[in-house]
């Protein structure tokens, strides 16, 4: 008989990080002032890390008096005892109201120090950080990805994101640290929703800071301030689609600084507002074609992208690209109204739709998927297409619920009343009853629910 003490043994081994007398590692860990001495057991870092592996060999350390010294500068000390609490204990504690923690220079030291699956936990978790989170870090944390090439589930990620979403790089505050190859591939997007003199402003403001000599306002702008500039978003210029400004930008903003462009340019794009139909020889780039907007206050793209893999039967770690279906609000219950008449007026007759409810007091959504129609039919809708689900707002894959149909003959509740949902009790709308009786799961751990607010979306098919 064999007995699984695993929990016992990690137990045993985590109160070495705090109560052990034997140490036989001393690291001096950050640069002055901020230095601070670890002290820590070989075996356990050796054990835990392919880096101490080889750093504590006996062909590598440095010993005094038997003790193992090791010095770490390029880490700070406050992100060294996050680790080394791992390598002893296995837990990992950080929230992003953590302000001391850099989650970025976590995942880059963790994988310095060949804490492998730490490193792909960090990524997961930096990808459901929070919008105003990412508008913070966002452009550290692609240029980070473009120097450590091995954080492939950031990576593609990201590279995802740039096809998606990229005007959301816009937003960061610190876009001007965007290094070239990166704003290059963000101003080739065709589907950016954002104004061709905005993506300009942007090009000569990432390029004022890469020359801070040189002032803001043009009208100070020396030749040599022209040549500097002009030499920095040199490399940028084909990208701007500067026929499909309007021409007052044209005339305001390009126009007084027509000497960061050749010639042959400058005469084209002027030719283009100056004549009327000119047929210039000049292949201009198309304009923009932005990806439709999601207009929802509940949730984002990344629950949209949840609900196109669900409804194509994918799994979540293989999110599709490119979404081929679109969601169109047709009710929200904060702007619209809560009563079934406002449902019945907006939504019956609609095709598919998703039903999302954020409830009270929980950053969780609930919701079902009805892959045919509301029409009042006072009957239940066949199908075995149908879902329910629920989603934690910060979309922790662990707590993600997905429940399909099992009882297909009662899928949906077709109601013209208040019994308007999905299956005999599983989800019902405005009697706000949720109790599993033809869906895989229980969604939520209550037999009811307090609804803050709730959305209808059409879904359509690309």
């Amino acid at each position: 008989m064999t007995m699984e003490l695993s929990a016992v043994l990690l137990r045993d081994i985590s109160r070495l990080y705090n109560d052990a007398d034997d140490y036989n590692v001393s690291l001096q860990v950050g640069e002055e002032p901020n230095i601070e001495v670890f002290k820590a057991h070989s075996v356990i870092l050796r054990a835990r890390s392919l880096y101490f592996r080889a750093a504590l060999s006996t062909n590598w350390g440095k010993t005094e008096a038997g003790v193992f010294v090791f010095k770490k500068p390029n880490i700070s000390p406050n992100i060294f005892r996050i680790l080394l609490k791992y390598i002893y204990t296995g837990l990992f504690l950080t929230d992003e109201s953590d302000s001391d923690i850099n989650l970025i220079d976590l995942l880059i030291a963790a994988d310095e120090l060949s804490l492998i699956e730490l490193a792909d936990y960090i990524q997961k978790r930096i990808i459901r950080m929070s919008r105003e989170w990412f508008l913070s870090n966002g452009v550290h944390l692609l240029n980070t990805i473009s120097r450590y090439k091995m954080f492939k589930i950031l990576q593609e990620h990201y590279d995802n994101l740039m096809i998606k979403d990229p005007n959301i790089f816009f937003e960061c505050e610190d876009f001007d640290e965007l290094n070239e190859e990166d704003l290059l591939s963000l101003i080739k997007q065709d589907n950016l929703h954002i104004e061709e003199i905005s993506i300009w402003d942007r090009v000569i403001k990432w390029g004022l800071s890469r020359n801070p000599s040189i002032r803001s306002d043009p009208i100070s702008w020396t030749s040599d301030d022209y040549e500097a500039l002009q030499k920095t978003i040199h490399r940028c210029i084909p990208h701007i689609r500067f026929i499909h400004m309007s021409p007052a930008d044209y005339f305001y903003k390009i126009r007084p600084v027509t000497r960061l462009l050749s010639k042959e340019l400058d005469d084209d794009i002027a030719s283009h507002f100056i004549i009327k139909d000119n047929q210039s020889e000049t292949n201009w780039l198309p304009p923009r074609k932005p990806k439709e907007i999601l207009e929802s206050e509940i949730i984002d793209t990344r629950c949209t992208d949840i609900f196109s893999n669900w409804i194509d039967r994918k799994a979540l770690d293989n999110i599709q690209q490119f979404n081929q279906y679109s969601y169109k609000l047709l009710l929200r219950g904060s702007r619209d109204g809560f009563d079934v008449e406002t449902f019945k007026s907006k939504c019956f007759d609609k095709g598919a739709t998703i039903i999302v409810i954020k409830l009270k007091g929980e950053k969780k959504v609930i919701g079902g998927y009805n892959p045919v129609r509301w029409s009042g039919s006072e009957h239940y809708i066949i199908t075995t297409e149908s879902f329910l689900f629920s989603i934690p707002l910060d979309l922790d894959p662990t707590r993600i619920i997905l429940s399909r149909v099992v009882g297909a003959a009662q899928a949906i509740a077709d109601s013209n009343e208040q019994w308007v949902g999905f299956g005999d009790s599983d989800l019902y709308i405005f009697r706000k009853i949720c109790e599993r009786e033809d869906y895989e799961f229980n969604i939520i751990d209550n037999k009811s629910f307090d609804m803050e607010d709730y959305e209808v979306f059409q879904v359509i098919k690309a």
